[in-house]
């Protein structure tokens, strides 16, 4: 998945959006799918799907070619259909082709100002200076992943990298207790700032990762809530909480 905006994004209240996802597809068994909004718009010789025709904001879906399909504002969606027209000939830019090289799954976001503008607070005053995501995934031996946010300078990543491993310490607090593999698995977690980009990375051996698998398919256990007594002569004694009726 290429995910990104058109240029001017994040000036409006709702920021535009852009996502191209690379695999196979078949038209054949996609059309029946596209067809609910009526007959497409055709753009350049590619037909473009809306859900509400009569909503000039809907998001709009376009299969570019057997390999690639867009979703976006129709305006970021004509836009990057003029992008792959141009870049046809040269295929995926070089960094995609490198991740896809390497990895299983992959994905690089450009992050337009205010993408988080009405999100938790904490997350978007966090992220606010980030310009790019990269992430990459492979399962070749285990789980390796990587993910790197570029943002707008070197004070501005250290700051994010501080942040970053002050709230994987706040997770490892909370789940060391009911969840151990959990707290193992955020314990591997580096994070590092290189410039202006911070890298967090992840890996796992075949032992580790099916281990972790394993603990998210089990049920969670019930907290059971008491009250503990001490200084009784007998010693401390713990009480069950009743609910509130």
């Amino acid at each position: 998945v290429i995910a990104g905006s058109a240029p001017g994004a994040g000036k409006l209240k709702d920021p535009a959006f852009l996502v191209v996802v690379k695999g196979r597809f078949e038209a054949a068994q996609l059309r029946p799918l596209f067809q609910r909004g009526g007959p497409p718009e055709m753009y350049q010789g590619v037909e473009v799907w809306a859900p509400d025709k009569a909503d000039p904001k809907a998001p709009r879906l376009a299969q570019f070619d057997s390999q690639t399909l867009v979703f976006g504002e129709r305006r970021q969606l004509t836009a990057a259909l003029d992008r792959q027209r141009a870049q046809a000939a040269t295929g995926l830019p070089p960094r995609a082709l490198e991740l896809a090289a390497e990895n299983d799954f992959w994905m690089i976001l450009d992050t337009p100002p205010g993408l988080l503008a009405g999100g938790p607070p904490m997350a978007s005053q966090m992220l606010a200076g980030v310009t790019r995501v990269e992430s990459e995934t492979s399962f070749a031996n285990g789980l390796s992943t990587r993910i790197h946010l570029l943002t707008q300078s070197d004070g501005a990543a250290k700051t994010l990298a501080t942040s970053v491993q002050s709230m994987i310490q706040l997770a490892l607090m909370s789940q060391a207790k009911d969840h151990p593999e959990a707290a193992q698995a955020l314990n591997k977690v580096l994070v590092s700032s290189d410039g202006a980009t911070v890298r967090l990375s992840l890996s796992l051996d075949p032992v580790e990762l099916e281990k972790s698998l394993a603990a998210a398919k089990r049920p969670a256990q019930p907290v059971r809530q008491t009250i503990r007594i001490e200084g009784l002569d007998q010693g401390p004694v713990e009480v069950p909480v009743s609910r509130a009726r």
